[in-house]
């Protein structure tokens, strides 16, 4: 989730689609379904919002704006659908975990 809110904020245009999502559900009080998310974002598919996120998702540092050498219990979570498109390699001693896509 944290990466989704992470990615709506990222521009002005996904901020203004974050904008017309909202307000689509406080008319309705429905979540709206995928194929309008995606056309909030500007995208004419589901498949086509969804590798635009999970590209963000890859070339985004998530952790910028935490202060040098605080912890946290996790750094991001992830949906199934997206790890399962990928291979992650852990390194005890670095204490980190490398995600690639397939």
């Amino acid at each position: 989730m944290y990466s989704f809110a992470c990615y709506m904020e990222a521009d002005a245009m996904r901020l203004s689609g974050f904008a017309k999502m909202i307000r689509q559900i406080e008319s309705s009080n429905q979540i709206p379904p995928p194929i309008e998310i995606a056309k909030f974002f500007g995208f004419a598919t589901v498949a086509e919002f969804e590798a635009d996120w999970k590209k963000f998702i890859l070339a985004t540092d998530m952790l910028k704006d935490r202060p040098q050498g605080s912890k946290s219990r996790e750094d991001a979570i992830l949906g199934a659908d997206f790890m399962r498109e990928l291979d992650a390699v852990i390194t005890y001693t670095e204490s980190r975990i490398f995600l690639i896509q397939r």
